[in-house]
């Protein structure tokens, strides 16, 4: 919460809503939670991920569903939840390097990712905001515990 305190202290409103991504209601409850605020969305960071790590050959459709509830299903339905709201400059999608080289084990955790980057790409082609930043590992990296 560091960088909202930052953030905010710099003059920006940020808001913060805890919700699961991964549904409709999740989602529907984050723009609900937007327009009761009566300020326009700037713009919407999409950071949600999962790991459920398996061999290829022992992935279950539980083991893909459990990573694409947040990178699939959650990019998907707050792409069609920002269709409502045309004042929106920005999306980003934190996305992995792991939707280009594929690592041992997380087969599904970059099927999600590779979906996330096209759907940004999309975005972009269709005139909407989109970017996806495709983390790398590494001991550093931001989306590691510290």
């Amino acid at each position: 919460m560091t960088a909202v305190r930052t953030l905010r202290a710099l003059g920006a409103t940020v808001a913060t809503v805890q919700a699961d991504v991964g549904t409709a209601d999740g989602v529907a409850r984050i723009m609900a939670a937007v327009r009761e605020s009566g300020r326009p969305l700037g713009g919407l960071v999409h950071a949600a991920g999962a790991l459920a790590d398996v061999p290829i050959s022992g992935m279950t459709w539980e083991h893909l569903d459990s990573v694409f509830e947040s990178k699939v299903y959650g990019t998907l339905l707050l792409d069609q939840a920002l269709a409502g709201f045309p004042e929106l400059r920005f999306f980003v999608g934190f996305s992995s390097l792991s939707a280009v080289i594929g690592p041992v084990g997380q087969a599904n955790y970059a099927a999600g990712n590779a979906f996330l980057d096209e759907l940004m790409v999309r975005r972009v082609d269709a005139g909407l905001p989109g970017l996806a930043v495709d983390w790398a590992p590494g001991p550093r990296s931001a989306w590691r515990p510290r």
